[in-house]
């Protein structure tokens, strides 16, 4: 299967006064054209950092210490600063949290959506602003969101707003932060729905970053689950949700909300990642830990053809994630 983006050997420190924060840690990830993918995990997994880095949106204090980033099979790496730009928007866009932070605050929707535009074609003003129209109503939005500001839109509408604007190239890659974060139930379906349609529609692969399962389980094929920097399982989306080989991800299921039944939680805290991490990273949670666990990093291998994770465990020797949060 030939690859749209290929993650290797990631690693990425964040300048922490005096220290650094191992903030990504060796992350393997590929990702196939039109295809969606999942990267989940709790605060501070080091998601947003990663999505951030395929974007080479990350900041100052960031750095990329090890590994490559391939686009097509070009590394990220080696462009120059203008051939990166130019990657923003016609190959690579962002659907970032928090959409109404995210859009310019003193610009009008259609002034927004225009500007972007120009950066992809020399058509006219006319045309620009029937594009605008245009953009809106394959998001859902009619002509009277044209003249207002972020701040006069509902999160619905902003998040739409964003949508649009990340699809304006019609790029091959569309990186999403946390899509439905504060946001009703019902619009965050509806929001997930759009953006699945548009992205299909323009042949785009997606990636959804969020802490919330629930919200993959509807929009993507695989998952990867992040913790303390790295992945530690992945696979097919239903597979890795209805039989997961990692106990943190037996954990992340414990601790949903669910109607009639106690919701779970994870005892303990993450390791320090200003440290190296030189056993297993969850062992000092781990229901199913053993002594083996702590005497080196596990590998990622392979529990099926396409299910992987970083555990040392069988998958047979392990609690039942319904029920081994709660003791």
């Amino acid at each position: 299967m030939k690859h749209l983006l290929e993650i290797t050997g990631l690693a990425i420190d964040l300048a922490t006064g005096a220290s650094k924060t191992h903030a990504v840690r060796g992350v393997d990830l590929s990702i196939a054209a039109n295809e969606s993918v999942g990267i989940a995990g709790e605060s501070g997994c080091g998601k947003t950092t990663l999505m951030l880095a395929i974007a080479g949106l990350l900041p100052e204090w960031a750095r990329v210490v090890e590994g490559e980033i391939r686009l097509n099979g070009t590394s990220l790496h080696a462009l120059d600063m203008r051939s990166r730009r130019r990657l923003n928007g016609s190959e690579i866009s962002c659907v970032f949290q928090n959409a109404r932070n995210a859009l310019h605050p003193t610009i009008t929707v259609e002034h927004q959506i225009v500007r972007a535009r120009r950066r992809h074609t020399k058509e006219g003003r006319s045309v620009l602003r029937s594009f605008a129209r245009q953009s809106l109503s394959e998001v859902g939005l009619g002509d009277e969101i044209l003249c207002r500001y972020p701040h006069e839109l509902s999160g619905g509408q902003a998040q739409r707003v964003m949508i649009a604007l990340a699809l304006v190239g019609h790029p091959s890659l569309v990186l999403v932060d946390e899509p439905t974060s504060g946001l009703d139930p019902t619009v965050k379906l509806n929001v997930l729905k759009l953006l699945l349609m548009r992205t299909r529609e323009i042949g785009a692969s997606l990636v959804v970053v969020s802490h919330d399962l629930s919200v993959l389980a509807k929009a993507c094929n695989r998952v990867a689950i992040m913790y303390a920097g790295e992945i530690v399982e992945s696979g097919p989306c239903d597979e890795v949700l209805a039989m997961p080989a990692h106990p943190y991800t037996r954990g992340l299921l414990a601790s949903r909300q669910r109607r009639g039944r106690r919701m779970g939680f994870i005892a303990g805290a993450v390791p320090d990642l200003r440290l190296a991490i030189g056993a297993c990273s969850f062992a000092a949670r781990c229901p199913d830990v053993i002594e083996e666990c702590w005497r080196a990093r596990p590998v990622f291998r392979n529990v099926s053809i396409d299910h992987g994770t970083r555990c040392i465990r069988e998958v047979s020797s392990l609690r039942s994630w319904e029920t081994f949060a709660w003791k």
